[in-house]
């Protein structure tokens, strides 16, 4: 139960500028290496869809236009 405790002190105490600094850094390798998780995820499926041969897109069909019903 104390951990709680712990946590309600920790949410209400103001962070020195060191501090936050430290969080925004962690914040901002932690968002770097997702992005870098989610580009190479990324790479496969983008490589599928490029025509063959070649660096262009791969068309893709193109939709009616709306009739306006």
């Amino acid at each position: 139960m104390s951990y709680y405790g712990y946590m309600f002190y920790e949410a209400e105490r103001t962070k020195s500028p060191a501090e936050q600094r430290a969080a925004d850094a962690l914040l901002g390798q932690n968002s770097a290496a997702l992005a870098r998780l989610f580009r190479s995820l990324a790479r496969p499926a983008r490589a599928l869809r490029r025509q063959p041969g070649t660096s262009l897109p791969a068309r893709r069909a193109c939709l009616p236009a709306d009739s306006g019903s």
